[in-house]
């Protein structure tokens, strides 16, 4: 349902999507979200990579660093490089967005490596400033690849809602394996 449309609109693997929402409901009791508010995260992440055209393949580690983040209670210099060198830079952008950090990701990094900044306050901020997120994502093209990711999350729900109905994936295989 909801993380297929965000796969989707934003040209994610809904694989990748779903493995963000897994991970970070493992920290959900310790930052007190709830369903809705985890799958604000999983589509702002989503979001912050169609703002910076990165697959979320490329984006694996990042995506490994946001998870981290979240559940780690503070957020970590290595964690932070990870999102920031992965695609995921929006989210810092959105996180340093308040009058602690002035809008500088710099003076956010630096509040990271002194071990400042804690899980909890990094969630609240990326929560807060989602809105942001989305007025960029809806201006931010689509690339090709992406549209592929989508077209192929679509397909794998489909292949596997047929399978599941009438058996189409082993007449597919014996059809390719003919070939």
């Amino acid at each position: 349902g909801k993380l297929l449309d965000l796969s989707t609109k934003y040209g994610t693997s809904i694989n990748d999507l779903a493995d963000l929402y897994g991970k970070s409901s493992q920290a959900a009791a310790e930052l007190g979200a709830s369903e809705s508010q985890l799958l604000q995260i999983t589509e702002a992440s989503a979001q912050a990579l169609k703002i910076t055209g990165t697959s979320a393949a490329q984006a694996q580690g990042a995506l490994l660093g946001l998870t981290q983040a979240l559940s780690s209670g503070v957020v970590r210099a290595e964690e932070f490089n990870q999102i920031n060198e992965g695609g995921l830079q929006p989210l810092l952008q959105v996180v340093a967005a308040n009058e602690k950090y002035g809008g500088s990701v710099a003076k956010l990094r630096t509040a990271v490596v002194d071990g400042k900044v804690s899980s909890q306050e990094f969630y609240a901020a990326i929560l807060q400033g989602s809105a942001q997120l989305d007025a960029q994502a809806s201006k931010a093209t689509l690339t090709l690849a992406s549209a592929f990711t989508a077209l192929a999350s679509q397909l794998t729900v489909y292949v596997g809602e047929a399978s599941a109905a009438n058996g189409v994936t082993s007449a597919l295989a014996e059809g390719i394996g003919a070939l």
